[in-house]
Order: C-alpha cells, then structure tokens, then sequence
C-alpha cells in the first residue's frame, strides 16, 4: 500500500494477464507517478497462470505509488478493471491496457486536461490512436461507423487508451460486460449522459516484452470485433 500523505485525487488501473516478462517494465513505466502525492496505480492480476504473480510480489515493495489486487480466475479484461475499480481512492478513474504499447506517461496529459477543465467532473477524456497500419485504421473506422448509428451517438477510435473520468459516471452503470467492450460501455454511457468528451493523440509503440494473449492474428482481431458486435445488443437493452 502507498505510505503518500497526500490526498488521493486519480486511480489508475491496470488489468494484467501472464504479464510475466513484461511486469517489472510496465512497473518501471509508472515511475513518475513517486513525483506525485494525488495518484495511485492498482495493477490487478487478473487470473495470471505464468509466473505473474511471483514477479508482482518481488517487485511491489519498491513501488510505493502502487498496489496490487489478485482475481483468482480471468474473466475477462473488463472484469480485472471492475476488480480494480473495488479497491480505488481516487475522485477520477483511468485505466490501460498492460502490454505497455501505450505511453504510461500519457495519464499526466489526461490528469492535465482535467485539472484545466472548469467542470472536471464532467469531462470523459480518452486517447486517440495515431501511427498505426492501414488495417488496423480500417477495422477502428468500420467499427465507429457500425457503433455510431448502432447506439446513436458519435463514437470514434473505442479501444483507445488511456481513458479517464470522474468516478460519478459509475452511478449510471447498470451491468458493465466483463470483456474488452467496458471500454465501449464507459464511452457510451458517458455520452448519453451529457459527459464532454476529451480526445488528445497516443502513439502506440510496438511490445517490449511478452505476448498478447488475444492480439495473435488478423482472426483474433475479427473476434473482437463479432463480440463487441454482440455486447453491444446488450448494451443498448440497459441504456
């Protein structure tokens, strides 16, 4: 647990899974976080089978900044930040993906945004992905265009990260999925319920360590998009 005095005002959370060699960089990532008395990073290992676990509890006493929190069995990324979000302190939420392909260092520029914003507890600030292949752009296009006239509300780039927002948008969440469409559901429900939404750019960066457990093929990635597809239907039962 943090031994910071200061006053606990944005959480950060980080659903990992078999992040065995990628941990102690991702870790490392977050170090600019001991500048800080009003952040915290929760990594949650969300249903780890490798040697996660093991590593978490070797490195996190030297991590002041951060705590972990354990799921027993993975159910998903959606469940692991829900799992996160039990155990936070802070007034603003944001979480990101644990491949550290995003910029850990972009939270600063989403901590920036909201502490200029005159009604910060309104704003829903997520990143916007550049440099990427001409495939991937094409499936983040066609995605927006089905979810846009699907829920009837603009929706760009949904799987962006990071993503950051005062936690009274929880108050509208009735049954958040457990899989990679929390990212959908936050977004969505943050638009309908009259949330600015905040866009600022990301570079993704190529893994430095470890292997996706999902991301392993053009199919895998057809996958995501049938199951967000289907979360989506359920979706708009309870909007």
């Amino acid at each position: 647990m943090s031994d910071k005095l200061g006053k606990i005002k944005f959480s950060i959370i980080v659903p990992c899974y078999n992040e065995q060699e990628n941990i102690q960089f991702l870790l490392e990532s977050f170090f600019f976080l001991n500048k800080r008395d009003d952040a915290e990073l929760i990594i949650v290992d969300n249903g780890s089978t490798d040697g996660t676990s093991e590593k978490l509890s070797k490195i996190m006493p030297g991590c002041s900044f951060a705590r972990s929190v354990a799921v027993k069995e993975n159910k998903g990324y959606g469940y692991g930040i829900l799992r996160g979000l039990k155990e936070v302190k802070g007034d603003y939420i944001g979480w990101t993906h644990g491949d550290g392909q995003f910029d850990c260092e972009d939270f600063l520029k989403a901590i920036a945004i909201i502490n200029s914003s005159k009604d910060s507890e309104k704003i829903f600030v997520k990143g916007s992905r550049n440099n990427r292949p001409l495939t991937d752009t094409l499936f983040t296009i066609g995605m927006s265009v089905f979810e846009t006239i699907y829920m009837r509300a603009g929706l760009w780039d949904i799987n962006a990260q990071p993503v950051m927002f005062h936690g009274s948008l929880m108050k509208y969440w009735k049954a958040p999925p457990y899989d990679f469409s929390l990212d959908l559901y936050a977004y969505i429900i943050a638009k309908k319920h009259g949330f600015i939404v905040k866009r600022f750019d990301v570079f993704l960066k190529e893994r430095k360590y470890g292997f996706s457990s999902w991301n392993n093929g053009f199919f895998a990635r057809f996958k995501l998009i049938g199951n967000i597809f289907k979360s989506s239907r359920r979706m708009k039962k309870t909007l």
